[in-house]
């Protein structure tokens, strides 16, 4: 049951250490997708803690048809345990569905976005905006955004470099990582 918060509190303590030790290729898919895999464990022994209190209580068991004494014959459990479980698991997952859901709006939005930029041959929009900025817009045919700030700021070769470093955010799906 302690497992995966165990791998948690490792990942945590050692994931800045491995990512600066591994190429960005290995540590980014590395560590996104073992923070993912330990997230929805320790999501799952919450909710089997939590089910296992409350399969305790006599409603429930009656509810389930089951004899709660057969269910722990070593004795009940913590209820007070059973319950901070369950809640864990409530604020959990409304949270992730609560993000899951602005996700999905955003990556609505940036397709519109993308859709009303118009057809361009290499992808970049280029605002008119003294501030500097450069960032992408995920989607199926994203787009390199940049600020005329931004491009008159840097000279040709660091122009090459800002296009070439956002062009890889968006040919390599970072943002999904980001999301995970």
């Amino acid at each position: 049951m302690w497992a995966p918060i165990l791998v948690a509190v490792l990942l945590a303590a050692s994931g800045g250490q491995l990512g600066r030790r591994l190429h960005p290729a290995v540590a980014v898919p590395l560590l996104t997708f073992a923070a993912l895999a330990t997230a929805l464990a320790t999501g799952f022994v919450l909710a089997v803690a939590a089910f296992d209190a409350m399969a305790m209580l006599a409603p429930v068991a009656q509810l389930g048809h089951w004899s709660a004494a057969a269910v722990r014959p070593g004795g009940p459990p913590s209820v007070v345990l059973g319950a901070a479980a369950g809640l864990s698991v409530g604020v959990l997952l409304v949270a992730a569905v609560r993000r899951a859901t602005r996700l999905g709006v955003d990556l609505g939005h940036a397709v519109a976005t993308c859709r009303r930029l118009g057809p361009d041959a290499d992808g970049l929009v280029v605002l008119r905006d003294d501030a500097p900025d450069a960032f992408v817009l995920p989607g199926v045919r994203g787009r390199v955004v940049v600020s005329t700030g931004m491009l008159r700021m840097l000279p040709p070769d660091e122009r090459r470099v800002l296009l070439a470093h956002e062009r890889a955010h968006l040919a390599g799906y970072h943002q999904l990582y980001v999301q995970l």
